[in-house]
């Protein structure tokens, strides 16, 4: 049985080295890719640098990674291996994990440049086939793992989310008709039961805050706001709440239930007061 470095190539899932028998060179490039700018050559002044003013978020071109491979001897011939490499991968567009680079996830399409057998060739002890060398045509951005949550928004909540540098429109899936506030867009909105691409959100770098309410609490009476009353709110005090806010007063978050199983057998009167 063949030993191999662990240095390795995880593309669509399938670790490309174990799969065929090869190892995977130190010879590869990850390029930088190159910001997309925008200028305005003034005549008989200066350039103007109008990126940013065009988009707060700079775009940039896909970057070109390149990577040698050395097909081990493994009872097949060459050919054969190649053949198996350029079905898989030739011209095909993939997710793809370079160990060299573990936390991140690459996409792009796949392109065989250069395909040479070799006679007699060695390398660490290993007998070689030969030498295919692959282009990736990539997408400017490598990701990290997408990150799921799953919230409690029952009555109202503020949820801040951490963001990479390159901007998302975040997904939602909720079991209730569920009410969005995006504070930093100063926009809100309703949604329904299921999931759902927030295309009127957009998440940039560093924290984000979303307030989402899932279900509205009714804990919380006039009387009890009132100045003379329990909570004793004047206007200028309230303004620092949300309407959400002020029902939590009473209901607080060890109250809440986790389900509309749990006020199942609650009478809408009853929740309302």
């Amino acid at each position: 049985m063949i030993t191999l470095p662990n240095t390795t190539l995880i593309v669509n899932g399938v670790d490309i080295c174990k799969a065929y028998t090869i190892v995977l060179s130190d010879e590869y490039e990850l390029s930088v890719p190159e910001p997309i700018t925008y200028s305005v050559e003034i005549p008989g002044g200066e350039t103007l640098d109008l990126t940013d003013a065009i988009s707060s978020n700079v775009s940039f071109k896909n970057r070109l990674n390149k990577f040698v491979l050395y097909l081990i001897e493994n009872g097949e011939t060459f050919e054969t291996v190649k053949t198996k490499l350029l079905n898989f991968l030739h011209g095909k567009k993939y997710d793809y994990i370079f160990t060299q680079d573990p936390n991140y996830t690459y996409t792009g399409r796949f392109k065989v440049t250069q395909a040479s057998k070799s006679i007699g060739y060695t390398l660490n002890g290993y007998s070689l086939l030969g030498a295919i060398t692959l282009e990736v045509d990539s997408e400017p951005w490598k990701l990290k793992k997408k990150m799921s949550f799953n919230v409690n928004a029952y009555g109202g909540k503020l949820f801040k989310f951490e963001s990479g540098r390159k901007p998302v429109r975040p997904t939602i899936k909720v079991n209730n008709p569920t009410s969005i506030c995006w504070e930093k867009g100063n926009i809100t909105f309703d949604i329904g039961v299921g999931s759902f691409r927030l295309n009127k959100v957009l998440f940039e770098e560093g924290i984000n805050e979303l307030y989402i309410n899932s279900c509205p609490l009714f804990a919380v009476i006039w009387d009890e706001i009132e100045e003379t009353g329990e909570y004793k709110l004047t206007w200028d005090s309230a303004k620092s709440y949300r309407w959400d806010d002020i029902h939590r007063f009473k209901a607080g978050d060890n109250v809440e239930p986790q389900s509309w199983d749990d006020i199942a057998y609650n009478s809408w009167d009853s929740l309302a007061s």
